[in-house]
């Protein structure tokens, strides 16, 4: 591996164990203290071995090499806003460090020497678009699938140019203009310093350019169709493992042998369905109804309570102002799937206690949220949920897993299109 633009030191480069000088990277201060290290996926059980086995255990593979100009590409972007106090120019004066920046200066090694905000941003922002391969909590991620062009006459997966423009260009961290032009919103937002306000501004997120709104429904869509494709076959396989069951008994026992029955529908269609308890101020509880994006029912006859699953659907930004203010207010490292966490958090607590109402039965459902990262990120409980969409809840049903790739490209594509009319929009109105 060679030495990248500057990434990675002379000194480091002599590191001959490329393990070794992964963890060196990882362990330089001032990364570790902005950046939870053990969060970036597929580096924790690296760095975790003990280094007398490194040599042993590793060479120097292709994920390796990755993870170190990876690491080494973080700690060049802190280093744009953080400089060692015994280098200072004698015309910088530094800025005064808070929240998860006052660690790193507080041995006074290292002094912070623009506002952090951006930096804050960059780092999320390119977190998100993290993930490994081998990992199943997070290689379901749709980071850079949309710009590998595929082809054919599937619009779907096209883009015009401004929107393609838009878009690499916030992937690289790069403004969307170079010039001093600020947001039509309320925040006067800079745009020639800010890569991501557009992502973030609902100022014309409204009619027909709701484009934050038409992102989820389509992904919403998306899903829904495929389910609702796959439920003929779902049931097909059901009949044929009931009528195997059936063979196997006599009498009564192979009477009350019955299918499971799939159906698959649009929450909108069954308003006044699900609920959930909600607690007020006064200690009282009042039922309040929620209504999912999805609806998969399993129904295994001979009048066994239905089994509903309730999918709800929501994208996600990581540089949302209450992710940035956790790390500039307070002592919070910058993590990956911060704000996958966070709709995870808020989806578990809208579902909390959900139950059907079946006259007057209160029958338990199973919530399954899927939040998706504006730059790819899908964490562990929504790639589980996309995992049991995938084949409906069908254990057998194992060679239909394959086709949630074909999800994750269809997904990747309608998030990134409208993510670049989102950043796209934002330009033409700034002024």
């Amino acid at each position: 591996m060679q030495m990248v633009d500057g990434l990675i030191s002379n000194n480091e480069m002599q590191i001959m164990d490329p393990r070794r000088r992964l963890c060196a990277l990882a362990n330089t201060p001032r990364v570790k203290a902005i950046l939870d290290i053990s969060s970036i996926p597929g580096l924790e059980q690296i760095t975790a071995d003990d280094a007398e086995d490194a040599q042993g255990n590793f060479t120097d593979t292709i994920e390796v090499a990755y993870l170190t100009i990876q690491v080494a590409i973080f700690r060049k972007i802190i280093d744009g806003y953080v400089t060692r106090t015994d280098e200072l120019s004698p015309d910088v004066t530094p800025i005064e460090a808070t929240g998860v920046f006052k660690k790193m200066v507080e041995d006074n090694e290292y002094s912070l020497t623009k506002q952090p905000d951006i930096l804050v941003k960059k780092l999320h922002y390119v977190l998100s678009g993290c993930y490994d391969k081998h990992d199943e909590d997070t290689n379901l991620s749709l980071s850079g699938i949309a710009f590998n062009y595929y082809g054919g006459p599937d619009g779907r997966r096209r883009m015009d140019e401004a929107v393609y423009t838009a878009l690499l260009r916030s992937r690289l961290l790069i403004p969307s203009t170079a010039t001093y032009r600020t947001c039509a919103c309320n925040a006067r937002v800079d745009l020639s310093t800010d890569p991501f306000h557009g992502l973030c501004c609902r100022a014309f997120n409204n009619g027909e350019a709701a484009y934050a709104t038409r992102r989820s429904e389509e992904c919403e869509r998306i899903l829904l169709d495929y389910a609702k494709k796959l439920a003929p076959a779902v049931n097909a396989q059901y009949a044929l493992e009931a009528e195997g069951l059936r063979e196997q008994r006599v009498g009564r026992r192979a009477d009350a042998v019955t299918a499971n029955l799939v159906t698959v529908k649009h929450g909108n269609a069954l308003g006044g369905t699900y609920f959930h308890d909600v607690i007020r101020n006064d200690g009282t509880t009042q039922s309040k109804e929620v209504q999912a994006d999805i609806v998969i029912s399993t129904d295994p006859g001979n009048n066994q309570p239905i089994r509903d699953h309730l999918f709800d659907v929501t994208i996600r930004e990581p540089t949302a102002k209450k992710i940035v203010d956790e790390s500039l207010l307070q002592e919070r490292r910058i993590a990956y799937g911060r704000a996958s966490e966070i709709g995870v958090e808020h989806k578990a607590k809208q579902y909390a206690d959900a139950h059907a109402l079946r006259g007057d039965a209160r029958v338990p459902v199973t919530a399954y949220p899927i939040v998706i990262e504006s730059n790819g990120a899908i964490t562990k409980e929504s790639a589980n949920s996309l995992r049991f969409l995938a084949t409906l809840g069908c254990s057998s049903m194992q060679h239909a897993a394959s086709k949630v790739q074909e999800l994750r490209t269809l997904l990747a594509y309608t998030v990134a299109t409208n993510n670049g009319l989102m950043l796209t929009k934002t330009t033409i109105h700034s002024n």
